[in-house]
């Protein structure tokens, strides 16, 4: 595989987050031609390169990603030989043991229909973001330890709550659909950036990201979730206040 590194080290920065010493065999990632995927066992995120297409299929290890992160500048040459992948860039090369491709564990949707968000990517993300703080993946109730979405009435809801704090958001989207995606999942949509509309598909194990040049896999959680609406009342008292004041006057008396 021949690749400019400028390409490929944007593309694995993303990728590299969902390598985890909790699964052994996926330390890595995985090439499959010209397609880059790295993945646990409740998500997985697939890329693609702009190379020729090959036959390529190796699994490049974690710790030789920092090598090719400072190797010069320009193209770059990563192949399989004999249980090991060996890289080089201007005048350096190195060589590593690699994992056996079978024992690597991927996660992808059979979903086949595709649904749109009306928004943005842009404007999800951020609606996503502002839900986090209220999202505890330890908490006893499994469905709390993700993000639910939640279409209805022309607009989707985004919530996160531990059981004991809600956050909710909302974005205008015609579509009708419920599904609880697990913390991890929104926190790796929330490290892409783009201005691309976001697409997906889901069954009632699995749901489907793509998003620009990236498509993510990850499995829906189950059970119920907090009915938020019954959280927000209107009362019949009610104040207006700057929010920097309020954040202010609240860090001084902490």
């Amino acid at each position: 595989m021949l690749v400019e590194k400028s390409e490929f080290i944007k593309k694995t920065d993303v990728l590299k987050s969902l390598i985890s010493n909790k699964t052994p065999c996926n330390s890595g990632i995985l090439v499959n031609g010209n397609t880059l995927y790295a993945g646990t066992y409740e998500i997985g995120m697939k890329t693609f390169l702009d190379i020729e297409n090959s036959n390529d299929y190796f699994i490049i290890p974690a710790k030789a990603l920092e090598l090719i992160r400072n190797l010069p500048d320009g193209m770059i040459k990563i192949e399989f030989d004999k249980g090991h992948v060996n890289i080089s860039g201007g005048k350096i090369k190195s060589r590593y043991q690699t994992s056996k491709t079978e024992e690597y564990v991927q996660m992808e949707s059979k979903v086949e229909s595709d649904e749109r968000f009306d928004v943005s990517f842009g404007d999800f993300k951020r609606e996503l973001q502002s839900v986090f703080h209220a999202v505890n993946d330890k908490t006893l109730k499994q469905s709390l330890r993700g993000v639910l979405l939640e279409a209805k009435d022309g607009v989707l809801n985004i919530v996160g709550s531990d059981g004991y704090r809600v956050a909710w958001s909302t974005l205008s989207y015609g579509g009708v659909f419920k599904v609880i995606i697990p913390k991890i999942t929104a926190k790796v949509l929330a490290t892409l950036d783009t201005a691309e509309k976001i697409y997906f598909s889901w069954d009632n194990k699995n749901i489907k990201f793509k998003i620009g040049g990236y498509e993510i896999y990850s499995r829906v959680m189950d059970g119920d979730y907090i009915d938020y609406s019954k959280v927000f009342k209107s009362y019949e008292n009610a104040v207006d206040i700057d929010k920097s004041t309020l954040i202010e006057s609240v860090n001084r008396a902490l």
